[in-house]
């Protein structure tokens, strides 16, 4: 699943699908459980402030603010903060676990490795679209907000083929 604009969404679990757009050309977004995260999902090894997301005009980023279970990116435990890429994978929790979170990173049209200048960036200014989507937490002040992905059109099935035609013989 990928979004025409910046997002993390959960792929797999109850929260399969459920994403939150990145707008702005700065901002940031906390996932957990608690009041305070702008992207709310629930697992028990989800804690109420489990990681922060923010980016700017030097990148995406991830800081580890978990105080019991980690957070990893790409399966690798890290402590503080690391960049993130388009197609990356934050884990709330041990990756596996069927009580941890896999969210996905979608940065259409970002390069993978900030650390080097690219052409095909985007200028920070329009990095990030200012529309964001729906699934309210509890209190409507979040500017970011989820919203569960529409399943990708399925292909239309294949039409059978006609049987051969028969000969007929006098």
């Amino acid at each position: 699943m990928t979004s025409a604009q910046p997002c993390l969404y959960v792929s797999g679990g109850p929260f399969n699908g459920r994403r939150v757009l990145m707008t702005g050309a700065n901002g940031e977004l906390m996932l957990g459980w608690g009041p305070t995260a702008q992207f709310q999902l629930d697992g028990l090894n989800v804690e109420h402030e489990h990681a922060r997301v923010r980016w700017d005009e030097n990148g995406v980023f991830v800081d580890d603010v978990s105080q019991k279970h980690e957070t990893f990116v790409n399966g690798d435990p890290f402590e503080g903060s690391r960049s993130l890429g388009d197609g990356d994978r934050i884990w709330l929790g041990k990756p596996g676990d069927h009580d941890s979170v896999r969210v996905m990173v979608s940065l259409p049209g970002h390069p993978r490795d900030y650390s080097e200048p690219s052409e095909t960036a985007e200028p920070a200014a329009e990095a990030f679209a200012p529309e964001a989507e729906a699934f309210a937490p509890a209190s409507e002040a979040f500017a970011p907000q989820a919203e569960a992905l529409a399943p990708e059109a399925e292909a239309p099935a294949e039409a059978e083929a006609p049987p051969p035609a028969q000969e007929s013989r006098p």
